[in-house]
């Protein structure tokens, strides 16, 4: 059997001591560092309403020089919608305009414009144009015209048109009038 005598066991209560002190010690150390370093922030979220519209005297008319045609429409007659968009939400916005014109159920025309009424130009597959940006509580004036061409024969004839102006609108912040028309018509 060994014998243990007085020096080894103060020597190992020594060595315990010394691991509990360490251990007692870095604890008390991280313990005052996180808590020292330690701020409180407080951060808001804010929120907005992106809505966009037309003003209430929009209107499309169906224009065959030199006189109106109010059920009517023929080859070379010009199609007239003019009004106004308007940001009816709580933040700025781009916005801008598509003009679909339908013959018998069949879209003929699909096109996009600022919402001043300026073509969107493209160029290699994406738009180059700026959206226009409205305030909130702001509108922005436009005229679109669209003429159909000689290439409707008798096979439209009767046929019902379909004029529709759709607005489009995105938040302003952190992009560009270019990158918002491009998200818009559905090309990233």
């Amino acid at each position: 059997m060994k014998k243990y005598n007085s020096i080894n066991l103060k020597s190992f209560l020594a060595l315990v001591g010394v691991i509990v002190a360490t251990f007692l010690l870095s604890m008390g150390c991280a313990y005052a560092y996180f808590t020292a370093t330690t701020n409180q922030q407080q951060d808001s979220v804010n929120t907005a309403i992106i809505r966009v519209g037309f003003t209430s005297n929009t209107t499309i008319q169906n224009v065959s020089s030199p006189y109106i045609i109010s059920e009517r429409v023929y080859p070379g007659s010009t199609i007239t919608v003019s009004g106004a968009v308007q940001n009816t939400g709580t933040y700025i916005i781009w916005a801008i305009l598509e003009l679909r014109v339908s013959v018998g159920g069949n879209i003929v025309e699909q096109s996009y414009y600022t919402a001043t009424g300026a073509v969107l130009e493209r160029n290699d597959g994406a738009y180059t144009t700026s959206a226009t940006q409205i305030n909130e509580s702001s509108n922005s004036p436009f005229t679109l015209t669209y003429t159909l061409n000689q290439n409707y024969d008798n096979t439209y004839m009767n046929q019902p048109i379909t004029v529709s102006v759709v607005a489009h609108a995105i938040q302003y912040a952190n992009i560009t009038g270019v990158e918002a028309v491009n998200i818009m018509v559905g090309i990233n």
